[in-house]
Protein backbone atom coordinates (compact mmCIF):
# COMPACT_ATOMS: atom_id res chain seq x y z
CA UNK A 1 0.00 0.00 0.00
CA UNK A 2 2.87 2.85 0.68
CA UNK A 3 3.93 1.98 -3.20
CA UNK A 4 0.69 2.58 -4.14
CA UNK A 5 -0.05 6.01 -5.68
CA UNK A 6 -3.43 7.93 -5.18
CA UNK A 7 -4.84 6.88 -9.20
CA UNK A 8 -3.40 3.23 -8.73
CA UNK A 9 -6.07 3.20 -5.48
CA UNK A 10 -8.83 4.39 -7.46
CA UNK A 11 -8.36 2.23 -10.76
CA UNK A 12 -8.34 -0.96 -8.62
CA UNK A 13 -11.25 0.53 -6.52
CA UNK A 14 -13.17 1.27 -9.77
CA UNK A 15 -12.07 -2.98 -11.04
CA UNK A 16 -15.14 -5.08 -10.73
CA UNK A 17 -15.16 -8.28 -8.38
CA UNK A 18 -16.20 -10.41 -11.07
CA UNK A 19 -16.30 -10.67 -15.17
CA UNK A 20 -17.44 -12.63 -17.71
CA UNK A 21 -15.37 -13.38 -20.69
CA UNK A 22 -17.59 -14.96 -23.67
CA UNK A 23 -18.29 -18.39 -21.65
CA UNK A 24 -16.05 -17.83 -18.91
CA UNK A 25 -16.72 -16.35 -15.33
CA UNK A 26 -13.64 -14.49 -13.16
CA UNK A 27 -14.08 -14.10 -9.46
CA UNK A 28 -10.92 -13.85 -7.20
CA UNK A 29 -12.38 -15.51 -4.25
CA UNK A 30 -16.56 -16.72 -5.29
CA UNK A 31 -18.90 -16.14 -8.06
CA UNK A 32 -21.32 -16.25 -4.74
CA UNK A 33 -20.37 -13.11 -3.11
CA UNK A 34 -17.25 -11.58 -4.52
CA UNK A 35 -17.03 -8.64 -2.70
CA UNK A 36 -17.10 -10.76 0.64
CA UNK A 37 -13.38 -12.39 -0.56
CA UNK A 38 -14.91 -15.63 0.56
CA UNK A 39 -12.81 -19.22 0.80
CA UNK A 40 -14.18 -21.94 -0.88
CA UNK A 41 -12.71 -25.06 0.60
CA UNK A 42 -15.07 -27.58 1.24
CA UNK A 43 -17.53 -29.32 -0.94
CA UNK A 44 -20.95 -27.45 0.32
CA UNK A 45 -18.93 -24.12 -0.67
CA UNK A 46 -18.29 -25.19 -3.87
CA UNK A 47 -21.63 -27.02 -4.98
CA UNK A 48 -23.03 -24.08 -3.56
CA UNK A 49 -20.96 -21.28 -5.73
CA UNK A 50 -22.16 -23.57 -8.96
CA UNK A 51 -25.26 -22.04 -8.42
CA UNK A 52 -24.23 -18.50 -8.81
CA UNK A 53 -22.41 -18.50 -12.51
CA UNK A 54 -24.27 -19.33 -15.77
CA UNK A 55 -20.82 -19.62 -17.96
CA UNK A 56 -19.53 -23.36 -18.48
CA UNK A 57 -16.09 -22.18 -16.71
CA UNK A 58 -15.82 -20.19 -13.54
CA UNK A 59 -11.92 -19.14 -12.51
CA UNK A 60 -11.43 -18.57 -9.13
CA UNK A 61 -8.18 -18.01 -7.17
CA UNK A 62 -8.23 -17.07 -3.39
CA UNK A 63 -7.49 -20.04 -1.39
CA UNK A 64 -4.26 -20.28 -3.46
CA UNK A 65 -4.83 -24.54 -4.07
CA UNK A 66 -5.36 -25.59 -7.27
CA UNK A 67 -8.46 -27.53 -7.78
CA UNK A 68 -10.57 -28.86 -10.69
CA UNK A 69 -14.06 -29.72 -10.18
CA UNK A 70 -16.76 -30.64 -12.78
CA UNK A 71 -20.54 -30.30 -12.32
CA UNK A 72 -22.38 -32.73 -15.02
CA UNK A 73 -25.26 -30.79 -14.19
CA UNK A 74 -27.33 -33.60 -12.69
CA UNK A 75 -25.70 -32.08 -9.26
CA UNK A 76 -22.97 -34.89 -9.28
CA UNK A 77 -19.81 -32.93 -8.62
CA UNK A 78 -15.95 -34.74 -9.09
CA UNK A 79 -12.63 -33.40 -8.50
CA UNK A 80 -10.39 -34.21 -11.73
CA UNK A 81 -6.75 -34.67 -11.12
CA UNK A 82 -6.10 -34.51 -14.64
CA UNK A 83 -3.58 -31.76 -16.22
CA UNK A 84 -4.06 -30.85 -18.64
CA UNK A 85 -7.60 -31.26 -18.56
CA UNK A 86 -10.02 -31.70 -21.68
CA UNK A 87 -13.17 -29.06 -21.25
CA UNK A 88 -15.94 -30.42 -22.69
CA UNK A 89 -19.06 -28.83 -23.59
CA UNK A 90 -21.60 -30.78 -21.79
CA UNK A 91 -20.03 -30.43 -18.58
CA UNK A 92 -19.27 -27.35 -16.32
CA UNK A 93 -15.96 -26.33 -14.55
CA UNK A 94 -15.24 -24.26 -11.34
CA UNK A 95 -11.61 -24.42 -11.98
CA UNK A 96 -9.01 -22.69 -9.02
CA UNK A 97 -5.60 -21.43 -10.98
CA UNK A 98 -3.80 -21.18 -7.16
CA UNK A 99 -1.22 -18.67 -6.72
CA UNK A 100 1.68 -17.16 -8.62
CA UNK A 101 2.49 -16.04 -5.43
CA UNK A 102 1.97 -17.40 -1.67
CA UNK A 103 1.24 -21.09 -2.92
CA UNK A 104 -0.72 -22.86 0.00
CA UNK A 105 -1.30 -26.11 -1.16
CA UNK A 106 1.82 -27.98 -0.13
CA UNK A 107 3.72 -27.06 -2.96
CA UNK A 108 6.18 -23.68 -3.52
CA UNK A 109 6.43 -23.66 -6.60
CA UNK A 110 4.22 -20.72 -8.21
CA UNK A 111 1.31 -21.99 -9.77
CA UNK A 112 -0.58 -20.74 -13.50
CA UNK A 113 -2.62 -21.68 -16.27
CA UNK A 114 -3.34 -21.80 -19.84
CA UNK A 115 -6.74 -22.24 -21.28
CA UNK A 116 -6.28 -23.28 -25.20
CA UNK A 117 -9.71 -22.66 -26.18
CA UNK A 118 -9.15 -24.07 -29.71
CA UNK A 119 -8.06 -27.32 -28.63
CA UNK A 120 -10.29 -27.08 -25.04
CA UNK A 121 -7.53 -27.97 -23.21
CA UNK A 122 -6.79 -26.52 -19.73
CA UNK A 123 -3.42 -26.58 -17.90
CA UNK A 124 -2.14 -25.76 -15.08
CA UNK A 125 1.78 -24.92 -14.39
CA UNK A 126 4.22 -24.85 -11.84
CA UNK A 127 7.20 -23.35 -12.20
CA UNK A 128 9.97 -23.18 -9.82
CA UNK A 129 11.67 -19.06 -8.54
CA UNK A 130 14.21 -17.80 -6.27
CA UNK A 131 12.35 -18.04 -3.07
CA UNK A 132 15.25 -16.62 -0.68
CA UNK A 133 15.16 -14.03 -3.04
CA UNK A 134 11.44 -13.46 -2.35
CA UNK A 135 11.41 -13.63 1.19
CA UNK A 136 14.07 -11.12 1.59
CA UNK A 137 12.01 -8.67 -0.76
CA UNK A 138 8.96 -9.44 1.77
CA UNK A 139 10.74 -8.73 4.80
CA UNK A 140 12.78 -5.86 3.55
CA UNK A 141 9.48 -3.95 3.14
CA UNK A 142 8.13 -5.00 6.16
CA UNK A 143 5.23 -6.85 4.85
CA UNK A 144 4.54 -9.56 8.18
CA UNK A 145 7.20 -11.98 7.81
CA UNK A 146 5.16 -15.20 8.04
CA UNK A 147 4.14 -14.69 4.20
CA UNK A 148 7.94 -14.66 3.56
CA UNK A 149 8.48 -18.08 5.49
CA UNK A 150 5.56 -19.45 4.13
CA UNK A 151 6.64 -19.50 0.99
CA UNK A 152 9.23 -22.05 1.62
CA UNK A 153 6.54 -24.92 2.65
CA UNK A 154 3.98 -23.64 0.21
CA UNK A 155 1.43 -23.10 2.93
Amino acid sequence: RNHLTSDNVEYLKGLPFSRKIEDITLSHSSPKEPEKWFYIFGIYDIEDNFNYFDTRICLIGHTHVPLVVIDDQKKRLSISLENPIKIKDNLRYMINIGSVGQPRDGDNRSAYAIYDTEKNLFQIHRVFYNIRKAQTKIINEGIPEYLAYRLEYGK
